[in-house]
C-alpha cells in the first residue's frame, strides 16, 4: 500500500469518526487539511463530512462542499437533501433533485423521502404529495416514511380529510405505529376529536394483535 493511500484512508476515518460525532468544523478542516498534504480527497471524504454537515442541517455549508467536488454521486445528493430538510430549505431539496437528474443520476427512495420530509418540516403539502404520487411513476415502492412524511405535511393547514385518505391507502396491509401516530395528530390539531379517538382505538387494537 502506497503511504499516500495510507494517509487517506487513515484521514477517512478520521472524518467519518468526526461526522458520527456530529463535528462538522472538524470534518472540514481534516478535508481541508489534504489539499496541505498533497493528498487528493476521494467520495468517501467528501461524503463523510457531508453527513457531518447533514446532522446539524447545516445545508449552506454542505451545498457549497457538494459543488466544489470533482464529482458528486446519488449518496453526496441524497446527503444534502436531507441537510436542507432539516434546515426547513425545501425550495433548495426541490432544486437539487432536479439537478441531480440534470447530471444523469437516477433518484432513489431515500431521495424522495428526503424531499418529502423537507417539503412536511414547512407544511407545504402539496409538494409532499405531489412527490408521494411520482413515486408511482419513478417505480419506486411507497414506504412508512414516505406515508408519514406526507400526512404529517397536512398538519399546518389542517387538512386532516387529506391526512385520512392518504392513511387509509397506507395501511393497506399492515399499520405502521409511526404514520398512525403521524394522522393521529393531524386529526388532533384539526380539532377532529372522534376521527382522533377512532384512531387511538385501532391504534390499541393493532397493539394487541401485534402482542
Amino acid at each position: 500500500m502506497r503511504p499516500l493511500q495510507a494517509d487517506l484512508i487513515l484521514l477517512n476515518t478520521a472524518i467519518n469518526v468526526c461526522a458520527s460525532s456530529g463535528c462538522w468544523q472538524h470534518s472540514l478542516f481534516l478535508l481541508s487539511s489534504l489539499e496541505k498534504w498533497k493528498v487528493e480527497p476521494d467520495e468517501i471524504s467528501t461524503n463523510s463530512a457531508l453527513r457531518a454537515l447533514e446532522k446539524s442541517g447545516n445545508w449552506d455549508h454542505s451545498l457549497s462542499l457538494l459543488f466544489s467536488m470533482a464529482s458528486r454521486d446519488l449518496i453526496s445528493y441524497n446527503t444534502v437533501i436531507s441537510a436542507c430538510g432539516k434546515g426547513s430549505n425545501w425550495r433548495m431539496a426541490l432544486l437539487l433533485m432536479d439537478h441531480l437528474e440534470r447530471e444523469k443520476l437516477k433518484p432513489d427512495l431515500v431521495t424522495m423521502n428526503s424531499a418529502m420530509s423537507a417539503c412536511e418540516k414547512v407544511g407545504h403539502w402539496e409538494a409532499a404529495f405531489y412527490l408521494l404520487h411520482s413515486l408511482f411513476g419513478r417505480r419506486l415502492s411507497k414506504d412508512a416514511v414516505s406515508y408519514t412524511a406526507a400526512i404529517s405535511s397536512c398538519n399546518a393547514d389542517r387538512k386532516w380529510q387529506l391526512a385520512l385518505a392518504c392513511f387509509d391507502i397506507s395501511h393497506q396491509d399492515s399499520i405502521d405505529v409511526v404514520t398512525l401516530n403521524a394522522v393521529i395528530n393531524t386529526c388532533a390539531k384539526a380539532e377532529r376529536w372522534q376521527e382522533s379517538l377512532e384512531l387511538r382505538a385501532a391504534e390499541r387494537i393493532n397493539f394487541v394483535c401485534a402482542s
